[in-house]
């Protein structure tokens, strides 16, 4: 792992299922921050999650109230 330099720190990534916005989740989370992931397509968001397990230390995740 890289070095720990964002640990303690927690991210809010809106966009975080795919793209630039998975990407910069992905580093943020190496370098040790705690990731929340925000999006529109549940199923990436979900994906992106189970890559970056192990990367970084859990986050909570909301629940889906309102989703349709």
């Amino acid at each position: 792992m890289a070095e720990a330099y964002l640990s303690g720190k927690h991210a809010v990534v809106t966009g975080g299922g795919r793209g630039i916005g998975a990407a910069i989740a992905a580093e943020l989370a190496e370098l040790g921050a705690r990731v929340s992931l925000f999006g529109r397509n549940t199923d990436q968001l979900e994906a992106q999650v189970t890559c970056l397990q192990g990367r970084a230390p859990p986050a909570r995740s909301p629940g889906r109230e309102g989703a349709s």
